[in-house]
């Protein structure tokens, strides 16, 4: 709050100012701002003559009936959505969520609220995801779709199967893209070890799996391979299905290879 005396007499800032009730404004803020203990000596430069049309295009969020409170707790929001580097068409949702929270609980509940990230995950993992997870499959049931398949390990060495799905959902006339689950593979990745798992955690319904048309996987061995990849037993057991090439795969080995 203490920069915003330089601001607000800064050259920049007056020349963005095309309303006269602004420089109300921005005296009204400046004169509390100096009633601090800095006690800052304040001047403010006339505004420059405006024509009607950039009067009625400019709207301007600090109203000259806004308590200092209100305008403190706009730049509070403002500066919470910027050193999370949120976007800031998040704002009216946030404002709405906050006074949610108010309305809804009382001040010793939120107080004693503690939440950190591994809350946060297991939350995530337990309780949303499994929700979100069991609507996707309630759409797989009536909804042919393909599956996106990729392998991958993180810096401990555990193996992960990312599973995405392709499908039409209920209020969609496009195919839409989501992701389905992350499998940990522990220390198996061969083409058995996918199958064994795409079976269990995907594939575990007959209407899921007369809806299953298509796999997309990379070219790895164990993916592709034509005897005991992925795709081929995949192909053996649902005859109906195709297995394709990931393009982006084919082309980051283009460009590699180039």
């Amino acid at each position: 709050m203490k920069t915003l005396p330089n601001h607000f007499t800064a050259t920049y800032h007056v020349g963005n100012m095309r309303k006269d009730n602004l420089l109300t404004v921005n005296g009204e803020i400046l004169a509390k701002l100096s009633d601090n203990e800095d006690n800052l000596p304040i001047t403010l430069p006339q505004s420059k003559p405006i024509t009607a049309l950039e009067a009625k295009q400019e709207d301007f969020s600090f109203k000259t009936e806004e308590r200092m409170e209100d305008i403190k707790l706009k730049f509070i929001i403002t500066q919470f959505i910027l050193f999370n580097r949120l976007p800031f068409s998040i704002a009216p949702g946030l404002v709405e969520f906050i006074q949610d929270l108010v309305t809804t609980y009382n001040k010793n509940t939120l107080m004693k609220c503690n939440l950190n990230r591994n809350i946060v995950t297991d939350l995530t993992h337990k309780c949303i995801s499994s929700s979100l997870k069991d609507q996707i499959f309630d759409e797989l049931k009536i909804s042919p779709f393909s599956l996106l398949i990729d392998g991958g390990s993180d810096f401990y060495g555990t193996s992960y199967l990312t599973v995405c799905v392709k499908y039409i959902g209920r209020d969609s006339k496009q195919p839409i893209t989501k992701l389905l689950s992350l499998i940990e593979l522990g220390e198996k990745s061969t083409g058995e070890a996918l199958f064994n798992e795409i079976q269990k955690t995907i594939l575990y319904e007959n209407q899921i799996q007369n809806n299953f048309m298509a796999l997309a996987t990379d070219q790895g061995s164990n993916m592709s391979g034509s005897t005991i990849g992925l795709g081929k037993r995949l192909e053996d057991m649902y005859p109906h299905t195709l297995h394709f090439h990931d393009l982006s795969h084919i082309f980051n080995l283009i460009c590699k290879h180039s």
